[in-house]
């Protein structure tokens, strides 16, 4: 009985893979390989199909304003750490940690889909904090305006389903980048290959879903969008900060026809 069974083994082994019966193949068929991940991909994909346009629209954009003030919240609390042992904090100082600490409440709350009227309990003061600290220093004008904007994005998007928590973990590589402790430099190197391998990972999902582009788009243009109305105040036009602006614009238009194909449309029956 042993030997026969060598002798088949053998004889699969020294001929085709495809003259191989299917009980003694150790790999499967190419073909077979493509037709598993094409529908692991389709079955992922009909998962938007469940949901509106709108309801897809809003989980992307609102993860990518949170993403935009953990980045904020991080940096201030960069630079109270780094002032750790001066005498004591300007009124000024106070005012953003104050504003960057409600402003982080407020993300909180629209995160978890709680109504507008809790998100305004948050973004009023928030706000208060930010136009009393930003725009009467030239260089945080910028910054005041994408943050207040940022705010009136939150209390709109209020009121929703909670996203997912998966999209927590993107946001934490961002983060978790801004906090190893090293140096200023490495910190910048790190900070730009976690950024490339999040534009990367969402180019190659967008075939399957179209949010995480989104998301990383409106993340994209908040950073962008302080530096750049602070030069345009100052009349000075800056290419790359056009360039990162267009480039946003481009990546979120394309993102979001792609996000519009895969989510339920009426009249048009959703896969189960």
């Amino acid at each position: 009985m042993h030997s026969v069974t060598i002798s088949k083994l053998t004889t699969c082994r020294l001929s085709t893979y495809h003259d191989c019966p299917p009980c003694v193949r150790a790999w499967p068929l190419p073909r077979d390989i493509r037709g598993l991940i094409t529908g692991g991909l389709c079955a992922r994909a009909a998962l938007n199909r469940h949901r509106s346009t709108v309801a897809n629209l809003r989980e992307a954009v609102l993860v990518g304003v949170t993403a935009y003030f953990a980045f904020s919240v991080v940096g201030i609390a960069g630079f109270l750490l780094a002032s750790v042992g001066e005498p004591r904090f300007a009124p000024f100082d106070w005012l953003q940690v104050l504003g960057a600490v409600l402003t982080l409440a407020t993300a909180v709350t629209a995160w978890a889909g709680a109504r507008r009227a809790v998100v305004l309990i948050f973004a009023i003061p928030a706000a208060g904090a930010v136009v009393l600290a930003g725009p009467w220093q030239f260089s945080l004008f910028g910054s005041a305006v994408t943050e207040l904007a940022c705010l009136a994005v939150l209390v709109a998007l209020g009121d929703g389903e909670p996203p997912n928590p998966r999209w927590l973990r993107p946001i934490g590589a961002v983060v978790f980048a801004l906090l190893i402790p090293v140096s200023s430099s490495e910190r910048a190197t790190l900070l730009v290959i976690c950024l490339l391998s999040l534009v990367i990972a969402s180019i190659v999902w967008l075939a399957v879903d179209g949010r995480p582009m989104i998301a990383f788009a409106v993340f994209l243009l908040a950073l962008s969008l302080p530096t750049t109305i602070d030069e345009f105040g100052a009349g000075m036009v800056s290419p790359v900060g056009v360039r990162v602006l267009g480039i946003s614009g481009a990546i979120a238009a394309l993102a979001v026809w792609r996000l519009r194909h895969q989510s339920a449309h009426p009249g048009r029956p959703t896969q189960t």
